[in-house]
């Protein structure tokens, strides 16, 4: 009798331990169904960042019998040597009142020297006076830069570019010698000062750019593939000689040097892969925005070494751990889109859930997807 009551209370039992079963196997079955076909796509549309990119690399010449060291780029050295010399007017800030003064040129075209001593005159066309500040002696067939100053103060001094006579000579030698002037007498161009350290690296470089330009007017300077510009020359003073030293007393300073200049062609688009080297990964160039030097050059060797700076456009690594999927584990599309928004690069985000009902990314790092546009 007691058995018999027993057997519904253990059907019972038998039934929900079933049900529990069946409930426990479907909710295993769905989970295992959405780790299965759950997942995300993440889609980042990036653009290049703009950086600048610092590098360096041999240039060397190919010449029989001799190999181009490793990573070095060919090139050819065209030399040349240039003597220039000239006088610059030491004028600073004079006063409105000063005596208009300035450079001239006193040539001789006769086969004797011709000494002129201090206050020797000079005149122009139009009757206006100067006088040399210093005695000079022009060489036979030659000529000389002096400095001269004006007889009054008056305006008239202010003269442009002139021929001048000089009064003092015979009719006959006032043919054979006489004097010009390239640029406009200007007030206290006479004026004495003294000279500085500026006054002789002004002088310096004036006539170094002078041999750069003259060089490049040459044919020598041009390559197939088009005009060198300034950076692709070496510009070196072999020899320096000055007719005034720092501290002396002077109006004008005559500058004499002994120039090297050296044209170097080569491949722009061998520099490019340095570039590209340097910065460690795929990059393009941003406009025409090259800085470099060349310097180090070895007559004997015929190498030189070029250095500077490129800006480059250069896309966010996709190897990157910014882009790890981990990052993304169980993040809404929103927490995803804000996270990445912090990184310069890149354009916009899209996220793509499947299924497309789900809000949160996957909790498996293997579900996440990121592809790059």
């Amino acid at each position: 009798m007691g058995d018999l009551e027993l057997l519904p209370t253990k059907a019972k039992l038998l039934r929900n331990i079933a049900i529990s079963f069946v409930v426990l196997t479907v909710i295993l079955l769905g989970f295992i169904a959405y780790t299965t076909l759950s997942r995300a796509v993440i889609v980042v549309h990036r653009h290049p960042v703009e950086r600048d990119v610092s590098y360096k690399a041999t240039l060397a010449e190919e010449t029989i019998g001799k190999t181009l060291p490793d990573g070095a780029i060919s090139a050819t050295f065209l030399e040349t040597t240039k003597d220039e010399s000239d006088t610059f007017l030491l004028q600073q800030n004079p006063e409105p009142t000063a005596k208009a003064g300035g450079i001239v040129t006193i040539i001789n075209t006769s086969d004797r020297a011709q000494p002129l001593v201090e206050t020797t005159r000079l005149l122009t066309p139009d009757n206006i006076l100067f006088r040399l500040t210093q005695a000079v002696r022009v060489p036979a067939g030659g000529q000389v830069s002096a400095v001269v100053e004006a007889d009054g103060s008056e305006d008239s001094y202010l003269v442009g570019p002139s021929h001048f006579t000089i009064p003092g000579l015979s009719p006959n030698l006032q043919k054979d010698i006489y004097a010009t002037s390239s640029v406009a007498m200007v007030r206290g161009g006479a004026v004495v000062r003294e000279v500085t350290d500026q006054d002789i690296e002004n002088a310096k470089q004036t006539l170094l750019r002078r041999a750069l330009d003259a060089v490049k007017r040459t044919d020598g300077a041009h390559v197939a593939s088009g005009d060198l510009t300034d950076a692709d020359f070496i510009t070196t003073a072999l020899s320096e000689d000055y007719s005034s030293k720092t501290g002396d007393s002077a109006a004008a300073l005559t500058a004499t040097l002994r120039v090297r200049v050296i044209a170097v062609a080569f491949s722009k688009e061998a520099l490019n892969d340095v570039v590209k080297n340097a910065a460690g990964g795929q990059v393009s160039m941003v406009g025409n925005n090259w800085q470099y030097t060349i310097a180090d050059y070895d007559p004997i060797a015929r190498t030189a070494l070029i250095s500077g700076i490129a800006t480059v456009g250069a896309a966010l690594d996709t190897t990157s751990s910014v882009f790890s999927p981990i990052n993304f584990v169980g993040a809404t599309p929103t927490e995803v889109k804000q996270f990445l928004s912090h990184f310069e690069g890149i354009d916009s985000v899209e996220v793509q859930l499947i299924p497309y009902w789900q809000q949160h990314l996957p909790r498996l790092p293997s579900k996440i997807e990121l592809r790059f546009q």
